[in-house]
């Protein structure tokens, strides 16, 4: 398995994509900014609780890179969903679609990551699809990625996901900026 059979982000071009639902989205916001007045796990639960309901995903997570002296690593600290169980572990920089998304700058979709990620396959759950979102600090600084996950074979995400967890994204970045740890 290559990386190029996984990544099937242009497929999002040719995907019928649903309507926005602009009340839903007012509510997730005002959700967020609410929950931010209690600190930085609390915003990011409700970034993940908002992921889920818009994008009617099956597990959603924020990944942020943590750099050390040895190497990048993504540290998993808030996930929710079917991996829940799976919060406070890590992924590497190097070896992961976190890392992919990040290198290659843009939102990126991933088919069955398992097959190539192999790290994937211990959770023992499939990923259907797998849609990753870059973080940037000031646009250009790396803060780390957010994601949605489809486990069953039915639900494929679209280009209004892409818009839905871009727009996340960007309120992950600035909560993690402005929230301590």
């Amino acid at each position: 398995m290559t990386l190029q059979e996984i990544l099937v982000t242009t497929e999002l071009e040719a995907r019928r994509t649903r309507q926005p639902n602009v009340f839903a989205e007012r509510r997730a916001l005002n959700t967020i900014r609410r929950r931010a007045s209690y600190g930085r796990p609390a915003v990011l639960q409700a970034i993940c609780e908002q992921a889920l309901e818009l994008c009617i995903a099956e597990s959603a997570g924020v990944s942020i890179l943590v750099a050390s002296e040895d190497a990048k690593r993504f540290s998993w600290d808030t996930l929710l969903g079917r991996l829940t169980p799976f919060a406070g572990g890590s992924a590497p920089y190097e070896y992961s679609p976190c890392g992919v998304c990040l290198r290659l700058g843009a939102a990126q979709l991933f088919r069955r990551p398992e097959r190539y990620f192999s790290w994937m396959q211990k959770t023992g759950m499939a990923f259907n699809e797998l849609l990753v979102v870059p973080m940037y600090q000031d646009s250009h600084d790396p803060l780390g990625a957010i994601w949605i996950v489809s486990h069953d074979n039915e639900r494929v995400f679209d280009s209004e996901d892409v818009r839905i967890m871009t727009a996340l994204a960007a309120h992950t970045a600035a909560a993690l900026a402005i929230t301590p740890p």
